[in-house]
């Protein structure tokens, strides 16, 4: 039992810390696996795909990048392989940059809703205020109760909006926070 569980622990141990497989293409035909090494006159490669498999191939069959990670590609190949990268990086960069642009966006159009919102607030409690001063007038007058009833529901009613709308507002935020999070943590990109 001993030796079953070593045995299992240092299979898992290897399988964590193989290397990972590279892409590579032969004749235009894509596997993933190694390129190990070339042969000693330099014509044949020795590769590996992910199932095990191991040949030699000729160095002229595989794809550029793998003769560059060789050290037996040409010039005009090394040339137009950088220009390759060089155009992947630059996408990336404006897809990043993208991303950059519509997150802050997206919190500027959050801020300018968080400003309308507190602009309606306080413009609530100022009409609040106005009509508590009314209907504190009009109590005074018996004939007026069932105004002033009918104020104070009004009353209770924009209060009740106005948590309503506080409790959006923290939830947006709560998102926003919550999905930076989540792309600084790398779930999202």
């Amino acid at each position: 039992m001993k030796a079953s569980f070593t045995c299992l622990l240092l299979s898992l141990i290897c399988l964590t810390h193989l290397p990972a497989a590279d892409d590579f293409a032969i004749n235009g035909a894509h596997f993933r696996g190694f390129v190990h090494k070339l042969s000693a006159d330099g014509t044949m490669a020795y590769v590996t795909d992910i199932y095990s498999t191991s040949w030699w191939e000729p160095v002229a069959n595989l794809d550029a990048a793998s003769r560059a990670k060789l050290g037996v590609a040409t010039p005009k190949e090394k040339a137009a392989l950088a220009e390759e990268r060089a155009r992947v990086a630059q996408q990336q960069a404006a897809a990043a940059a993208a991303q950059a642009q519509q997150r802050a966006d997206y919190l500027q159009r959050l801020q300018i809703v968080e400003a309308e919102a507190r602009a309606n607030t306080a413009y609530l409690a100022s009409e609040q205020a106005a009509r508590a001063a009314i209907a504190a007038d009009q109590a005074a007058d018996p004939r007026n109760a069932a105004n002033a009833r009918r104020i104070e529901q009004a009353r209770l009613r924009y209060q009740q909006q106005l948590q309503e709308q506080e409790l959006q507002i923290f939830n947006a935020l709560l998102e926003v926070q919550q999905l930076e999070l989540l792309r600084r943590l790398g779930y999202l990109r």
